[in-house]
């Protein structure tokens, strides 16, 4: 089936969001430091190079400068699957308050900024940061900071769970050592972090997993010069960003440490996209070389996007294309798509090779998928409805496979949206009526 104009509708969106697939970059800015501008928020195409997208209506906390001349602003950044972005703020020893931000936006502009206190700066140290944010599968988040206070609500725990509702609660592990955590991120089933811990003396850091939710007792995976960043690919493989050497690949089971790419110098940041299983960096720049943005390909070669950034680059996130909303509605089988990795790329503009996966919880995914120009959230008959019914209609039967090509032809039209829900016969189920989760899926240039 093609996505022609007629099948890719324009979707209304579930929230003010961040364009589907697009690449944020946290910045922030150092007054002592080589490098000018402020720091911030940016967007940057997952493909095309060109100049970012600056979001505008961000404070201080988030740009800089201070004023006490030191490091402050965006220092680390995460999405929630709905679109809410969550940032961490980096701020000089007198910082009252080190916050997460859960922050929406539209069309660049922020519409929406909660704050979430983690607590005050140690005014005895260096400054404070939250370094590093990953969100769990329900829209809690796991974050990582330093420099702060042994008082309430974490109690010099150097880990946090802010939860979606905004509790926050210490993250108690055990065996962790290092000065700090410097890295962090979680595997894809939400149920194992992982951890670098910065010895700044020598630069090395030492890598642990930890059991989540509840946390737990750490286990040492290796020690290994460098880490900036941490990622998990869809195999639960480690990616990690060292800052003078590039990104590389890390057995969670051996520790082996395995080169990917060497993008520069300064290597800040590390993520991984979704639908491609592929890495996008950020470098930090310094005196002589440029901040910079990219991906890898899958011959290895990076690929930039941008080097125009202000501030200097921190962390960045992806927002995922296609990407899943709402939640199934299970019966003796739970179905649900599957987008890491997806079926032939990204959903871009002439893609004849993209296609979506639907996965059979304990059974076979046998069924029927509907399309609609938006999505709802909506219980009939005790079945979440997540495609609107006054524009659905049917795209076909779920092969024994579970993958459905859907190819984008070149005619189409960038930004266009289209909403997946499947349904199927399951004597479980509420009217014996199984559904999926949704799935939207965007047009990209």
């Amino acid at each position: 089936m093609l996505l022609s104009n007629a099948l890719f509708c324009v979707s209304a969106t579930l929230l003010p969001q961040i364009p589907d697939g697009a690449i944020v970059v946290s910045t922030f800015q150092d007054s002592f430091g080589p490098i000018s501008g402020s720091g911030g928020l940016f967007l940057v195409d997952p493909r095309v190079p060109g100049p970012p997208v600056t979001v505008s209506g961000l404070g201080t906390d988030l740009t800089g400068p201070s004023p006490f001349g030191d490091a402050q602003g965006a220092n680390s950044v995460a999405v929630r699957d709905d679109g809410t972005l969550l940032v961490g703020e980096r701020g000089p020893f007198v910082t009252p308050s080190i916050d997460l931000h859960e922050i929406l936006i539209q069309d660049g502009v922020v519409v929406s900024d909660t704050l979430r206190p983690l607590g005050a700066v140690d005014p005895f140290g260096f400054g404070g940061a939250i370094e590093d944010i990953a969100t769990l599968p329900r829209g809690d988040a796991v974050v990582a900071v330093r420099g702060l206070m042994a008082a309430p609500p974490l109690n010099g725990a150097p880990l946090a769970i802010v939860t979606s509702a905004g509790a926050v609660q210490p993250l108690v592990v055990n065996g962790l050592s290092g000065t700090f955590p410097n890295a962090l991120a979680v595997d894809p089933s939400g149920q194992t972090g992982y951890v670098a811990m910065a010895n700044p003396f020598d630069f090395s850091t030492d890598l642990y997993s930890f059991p989540l939710p509840a946390g737990g007792t750490a286990n040492f995976i290796a020690t290994v010069v460098g880490v900036s960043a941490l990622a998990v690919d869809s195999s639960g493989q480690l990616v990690a960003s060292l800052l003078q050497s590039g990104v590389h690949a890390i057995d969670v089971a051996t520790g082996a440490v395995t080169a990917i790419a060497a993008p520069g110098v300064t290597n800040s940041a590390v993520a991984v996209e979704r639908a491609t299983d592929r890495p996008v960096y950020a470098l930090a720049g310094d005196s002589s070389a440029g901040r910079e943005v990219g991906w890898i390909d899958a011959t290895l070669t990076p690929r930039i996007l941008t080097n125009a950034l202000t501030g200097i680059a921190s962390d960045l996130t992806v927002m995922p294309c296609p990407r899943r909303y709402g939640n199934s509605t299970p019966g003796n089988v739970e179905y649900r798509w599957d987008v890491a990795p997806g079926v032939g790329g990204l959903p871009r503009l002439g893609n004849t090779n993209f296609g979506v996966r639907l996965r059979a919880i304990g059974g076979q995914p046998a069924g029927c998928v509907l399309a609609s120009a938006g999505p709802v959230s909506q219980s009939v008959f005790g079945v979440d409805l997540l495609v609107d019914p006054a524009t659905a209609f049917g795209i076909g039967m779920v092969p024994p496979s579970g993958v459905m090509h859907l190819p984008i032809p070149s005619t189409s039209t960038v930004g266009l949206s289209l909403c997946l829900q499947s349904f199927h016969l399951d004597s479980g189920a509420p009217q014996g009526v199984a559904a999926s989760d949704g799935l939207r899926i965007t047009v990209l240039q």
